[in-house]
């Protein structure tokens, strides 16, 4: 039999748990739950089968508009689950990454997620980057204005922003993205 051929990334956008629960007669929570739940499986093949890194869209910006209750209890339940699994990651080999607005999150949230990538931070096995209040307009926003503060400060000029200017974007942008910030 071939062997196949792992992929080296593999990025999962977390929809449609709460419309699951709707169907099945349940609140949105549960299919939020029942989403989460299915990640631990989803890390421990992708680390199994020997993907180098997993990118989960765990909470877009667009999200924020949901009711209340519904963020509120997605908060609760990404802080619940990032320290019911950290010390699993950490004996895993698993590092921790996250990309997006981190500050846009509740304090209690980002002192857990702080916690958890440093927790992780010297494991070499699989990179497990999670986006959480991430979008690609507020993406092309910070790029704008980074732009235009570089030109305020002097140190880009008009005629410095052509194709090779653009390459540098994009290279820097797929950077972060594969690699992850906080």
């Amino acid at each position: 039999m071939k062997a196949l051929k792992v992929p080296y990334h593999v990025a999962i956008i977390m929809d449609g748990n709460g419309r699951w629960a709707k169907k099945k007669g349940l609140p949105r929570i549960f299919g939020h739950k029942a989403g989460a739940e299915a990640v631990r499986d989803i890390i421990k093949t992708s680390r199994d089968i020997g993907v180098k890194y997993l990118t989960l869209y765990v909470f877009s910006k667009e999200n924020w508009k949901r009711p209340y209750e519904e963020v509120k209890n997605l908060m609760y339940l990404i802080k619940i689950i990032l320290k019911r699994e950290i010390e699993d990651l950490n004996k895993n080999n698993v590092r921790l990454k996250v990309i997006g607005d981190v500050e846009d999150l509740p304090h209690d949230v980002q002192e857990i997620i702080k916690y958890a990538i440093d927790r992780t931070k010297n494991n070499g096995g699989l990179v497990l980057t999670l986006a959480i209040s991430y979008g690609g307009r507020a993406e092309i926003i910070k790029a704008i204005k980074k732009i235009l503060m570089d030109f305020e400060k002097g140190n880009l000029h008009f005629e410095d922003i052509d194709e090779e200017f653009l390459k540098a974007i994009e290279d820097y942008s797929k950077r972060v993205r594969k690699f992850g910030t906080i």
